[in-house]
């Protein structure tokens, strides 16, 4: 049976914040998991789309270097954006869920590491 897990997260200009999120238990590891990354071409706009479904985001470009570069700088936003408002994305319903794979990205020290969290390409079409 899983303890509910308090997370701090502190302001020293304005207060500290106590965040209490009842489905993220302790005994969950906190490893680095791997995430899915998808790979299309779509012919109408001739640009490659990298998509990340577990994280609801995607990303284009003219290479599918380009559209994965870009998808890891958006992993790594979107991970600042939901640490810094915690207590807003932790208990939403859509984005709950996020956390385990949100403190696997927050983790890593580089791009580098974090393109390491993208798994092969799932699918290319084109």
């Amino acid at each position: 049976q899983g303890e509910e897990l308090v997370v701090v997260k502190a302001n020293v200009v304005e207060h500290v914040k106590m965040v209490i999120l009842p489905k993220f238990q302790p005994s969950q590891p906190l490893v680095k998991k791997k995430l899915t990354l998808e790979l299309e071409y779509d012919p109408e706009t001739h640009q490659y789309v990298a998509a990340c479904p577990e994280l609801d985001l995607a990303t284009a470009g003219d290479r599918e270097e380009e559209a994965v570069e870009d998808l890891v700088e958006a992993m790594e936003e979107y991970a600042q954006d939901y640490l810094e408002r915690l207590d807003l994305f932790a208990l939403s319903p859509n984005r709950g869920a996020h956390l385990p794979l949100i403190l696997s990205i927050a983790s890593c020290a580089s791009k580098a590491d974090i393109r390491g969290l993208l798994a092969v390409p799932l699918k290319r079409i084109g």
